[in-house]
């Protein structure tokens, strides 16, 4: 009967320290991830309420609350210039 409390107690004390283990890698992995950080910000299609959940040079759509990239006129033309080979609007 000693020996199955034995192991029994044994069994407690390892399940305790795995408890103990596995709360301290969450709260360590919780701590080290900050909203700041650019590797946790959303790329585009990901969803958002504001644009600061959003990478640079995104903004957060205000009805379908994803990232979206925000292209300017100059990037359009140049990338329009790129494929057509021509300068300037056509319209």
């Amino acid at each position: 009967m000693n020996f199955k409390y034995n192991v029994a107690e044994k069994m407690a004390k390892l399940m305790l320290y795995v408890f103990i283990t596995l709360l301290s890698v969450t709260l360590i992995m919780a701590a080290t991830m900050s909203p700041t950080d650019k590797s946790n910000c959303g790329r585009h299609g990901d969803p958002c309420v504001s644009a600061s959940q959003c990478c640079s040079n995104m903004r957060c759509h205000s009805y379908a609350h994803r990232c979206q990239v925000i292209i300017t006129e100059e990037e359009l033309m140049a990338q329009r210039e790129k494929i057509l080979g021509r300068r300037g609007k056509d319209y």
